[in-house]
């Protein structure tokens, strides 16, 4: 979703799960982040205390993002090593762009 996103004009993407046939296909659902609402970046994995599972990155970006001035951040799930280390591809959110908010389990049930 990330790479479609890119190549269509979006900053970034990420699915979001659900997935439909209207008849002319299988369509699978994708939220997509303007342009001018996130930055995409390179981040050094030991920055993020090199996170092993999926959910230690999306918490690893997060924190990092907002230590650095965004709203939030995800991962990609991009990597490289260009000579100085893993990189993992982060879209981080700036702060006008969305809201941060602790939601209750109940208020998600």
């Amino acid at each position: 979703v990330s790479d479609w996103a890119a190549r269509n004009g979006y900053r970034g993407g990420y699915p979001n799960f659900h997935q439909a046939n209207y008849g002319r296909g299988v369509v699978y659902g994708a939220v997509l982040i303007k342009r001018e609402a996130a930055d995409w970046r390179d981040i050094p994995a030991n920055e993020l205390g090199n996170p092993k599972t999926p959910e230690e990155r999306f918490r690893a970006v997060s924190d990092w993002a907002a230590r650095n001035g965004y709203r939030g951040g995800y991962p990609n799930f991009h990597q490289a090593n260009y000579g100085r280390g893993v990189v993992y591809g982060a879209v981080l959110i700036k702060r006008e762009a969305a809201d941060g908010r602790d939601i209750s389990v109940n208020e998600l049930n």
